[in-house]
């Protein structure tokens, strides 16, 4: 049997070689290299006859950096005082609606000295007006709030958020 033909091309055994030191090197093995008669080189775990013993250099192995964590969008406190503040008034402006609706459903009304029910109408329509003014002012104050926000941020830059689940 003519070992020499059974070797892989010279190629195929660097290729071999530096697979089995990246493979076997972090556990410290051994590797040994022959050079047989006709100039092909084998590289081994494994001692041959003939074969020297490789000193490798250790290999230098850097830890890769830890990506740093995303920087937390930075609020402008003025931004903050405007969300809460537009929240705020959205709420009222939401009470002062309803309040508006169920008092349009419940008309002013007295009992007059002979026991009737009478309707006070201006009463009523002072008491209308004065809630649909208090809506009216309420959403002013909530567009001008909107208004100032957006402002606030675009002028503060890209890392202002709006606030979460409220369209601009």
């Amino acid at each position: 049997m003519n070992l020499p033909a059974l070797r892989p091309p010279f190629g195929a055994s660097l290729v071999l070689a530096a697979a089995l030191a990246a493979a076997v090197l972090p556990g410290r093995a051994e590797i040994y290299k022959l050079v047989d008669k006709d100039g092909r080189v084998t590289y081994s775990n494994t001692p041959l006859p003939g074969a020297k013993k490789l000193e490798l250099a250790p290999l230098t192995t850097i830890e890769a950096p830890k990506a740093p964590l995303a920087p937390k969008p930075q609020v402008d406190p003025r931004v903050a005082q405007l969300q809460e503040a537009l929240a705020e008034e959205e709420k009222k402006l939401e009470a002062a609606r309803k309040t508006l609706e169920e008092e349009r459903n419940r008309p002013e009304t007295f009992r007059t000295p002979s026991g009737g029910i009478g309707r006070a109408v201006a009463r009523y329509e002072e008491k209308i007006q004065r809630l649909t003014d208090e809506v009216a002012q309420l959403e002013r104050n909530v567009a001008a709030l909107k208004r100032e926000l957006e402002a606030a941020q675009s002028s503060a830059g890209p890392g202002t958020q709006p606030p979460p689940g409220r369209a601009q």
